[in-house]
């Protein structure tokens, strides 16, 4: 039954999926003038000479490459989510020094730091949450691990 598949595949121009090549576009030199593919009938031509290509066959077509005009890189809107607030500092100074502390206590994980400036004061603050409770269970973490004052902050966060 399987042989009966991969014959079948292979007669119906599935050989892609058999991990063998594409046919060219192109006849073969090799062809007599009477077997080239205007002197063969309609459907023989297109089975013969399918100009369909697989991905791999495109990589490199000079008719497929890409334009020379450079495609802006898409800026992913800020959406409203939480963050967790660990400290409102007065001064840039201090805020930036709360921050490096804050990614040395955080260098195993991956959560993004950042000072943000508001009403006259520099929040640091931890995270992009979507969902509150997976903001939550990072302040309770960051509360065991002496950020006694953290909590849950609603602002706009960068989406990956």
């Amino acid at each position: 039954m399987v042989v009966c598949l991969l014959v079948g595949m292979n007669l119906a121009g599935c050989t892609w999926l058999l991990g063998k090549r594409a046919p060219d576009t192109a006849p073969p030199a090799s062809l007599p003038e009477a077997q080239a593919p205007e002197a063969q009938a309609p459907e023989a031509q297109e089975r013969e000479y399918d100009t369909s290509r697989s991905d791999v066959a495109l990589i490199g077509d000079s008719a497929e490459a890409a334009s020379e005009t450079p495609v802006p890189a898409t800026v992913a809107e800020p959406i409203l989510g939480y963050r967790v607030q660990l400290y409102s500092l007065t001064s840039r100074e201090a805020a930036e020094a709360a921050l490096q502390q804050v990614e040395q206590t955080l260098s195993e994980w991956s959560y993004g730091v950042y000072v943000e400036e508001e009403s006259n004061s520099f929040k640091v603050r931890v995270g992009d949450f979507k969902d509150k409770a997976d903001a939550d269970i990072l302040r309770d973490w960051l509360r065991t691990r002496g950020f006694v004052d953290a909590w849950t902050a609603s602002t706009p966060i960068k989406t990956r």
